[in-house]
C-alpha cells in the first residue's frame, strides 16, 4: 500500500470519527432536551395536583372570641337548629370550628350535624358522633368546600339520634358584637327565632390558593427534582449497556 493510500485512509478514518463523535454528541443533546421537557411537564403537573389537593398551602383562620359573656341557645334537637348567617373571606373553606355545651360532657347519643346552606339548598353536610364533640371548647368539623366570597351563606348546627332534650347539647354564642368577625351577619337564629346582635361561637379555616411566585417557584422545584431522577435513570441505564456490551474482537491473534 502506497503512502498516498495510507495518508487517505487515516483522514478519512478521522472524518468518520468526527462524525460519529458529532453524533453521539447530538443524540446526547437530544436525550438531554427531551429530560428537560419531560421534567417540566412533570414539575407543571405536580405542582398542579398538590395545589388542588391543598397540599403546601397556607391557611387563615378567622376565629369568634369568647369571653364570660357567652350564652347558651336551646336545646338543639326535633329540629331546632342553631344557624348563623355568613359570608366566607376566602374561597376554600377547609373546616369551621364550632362550640357546644354537652351538658358537661353528658351528652353521648347520635350525631352533631354541621351543614352550609344556600338559598335553603344545602351545599355540604358533615356528621360526627356526639361522643367526638368537646364540651364549651373548640371542636374543629372538616367541611372542604369551596364557597362564593360575593354570597351569603347559612352555617346550620342541628342534631340526629337524640335521645331525649336532656342529652341535647346547646350552642354557645356572643349576645353582643364585640369583636365580631367579618364573616358573621350582626344576629344568629335558634329554633328560626333570630336573636338580634347574636353570633354564634364559631372559626373558619381557609384554605388560600398558591401566589403566582409560588406557583412558578413549586413547579420549578418539582421540574428540578423530577430532571434529576431522569439524568440518574438515563446514567444508570447507560453504564449497564456499556457494562453489557462485549469486548470488540480486532480480529487479532
Amino acid at each position: 500500500m502506497g503512502i498516498n493510500s495510507i495518508e487517505n485512509q487515516a483522514v478519512s478514518d478521522e472524518n468518520m470519527n468526527e462524525i460519529k463523535n458529532k453524533k453521539v454528541l447530538s443524540e446526547k443533546i437530544k436525550v438531554r432536551l427531551i429530560s428537560i421537557i419531560i421534567s417540566i411537564i412533570i414539575g407543571i403537573c405536580v405542582a398542579s395536583v398538590l395545589n388542588d389537593a391543598g397540599a403546601f398551602r397556607r391557611h387563615v383562620k378567622n376565629k369568634c372570641a369568647t369571653t364570660n359573656e357567652n350564652y347558651r341557645t336551646g336545646d338543639i334537637t326535633s329540629g331546632k337548629a342553631a344557624i348563623q348567617p355568613f359570608t366566607p373571606a376566602e374561597n376554600n373553606l377547609a373546616s369551621v370550628d364550632i362550640r357546644l355545651d354537652t351538658r358537661g360532657g353528658e351528652c353521648s347519643s347520635g350525631m352533631v350535624v354541621v351543614s352550609v346552606l344556600e338559598n335553603a339548598i344545602q351545599v355540604v353536610s358533615v356528621e360526627i358522633p356526639m361522643t367526638e364533640v368537646l364540651n364549651d371548647n373548640w371542636t374543629t368539623i372538616p367541611l372542604n368546600v369551596r364557597l362564593d366570597t360575593a354570597k351569603q351563606y347559612l352555617l346550620e348546627i342541628s342534631t340526629t339520634g337524640i335521645s331525649g332534650d336532656e342529652n341535647a347539647p346547646m350552642a354557645i354564642y356572643r349576645p353582643i358584637a364585640l369583636d365580631r368577625i367579618d364573616e358573621n351577619t350582626d344576629f344568629c337564629a335558634y329554633n328560626g327565632e333570630i336573636i338580634p346582635g347574636g353570633c354564634l361561637a364559631i372559626g373558619y379555616d381557609y384554605v388560600l390558593q398558591w401566589s403566582f411566585w409560588e406557583v412558578i417557584t413549586y413547579e420549578a422545584f418539582f421540574a428540578f427534582v423530577a430532571l434529576i431522577i431522569i439524568s440518574g435513570i438515563i446514567y444508570i441505564s447507560g453504564s449497564i449497556k456499556g457494562k453489557g456490551r462485549a469486548p470488540k474482537d480486532n480480529g487479532d491473534e
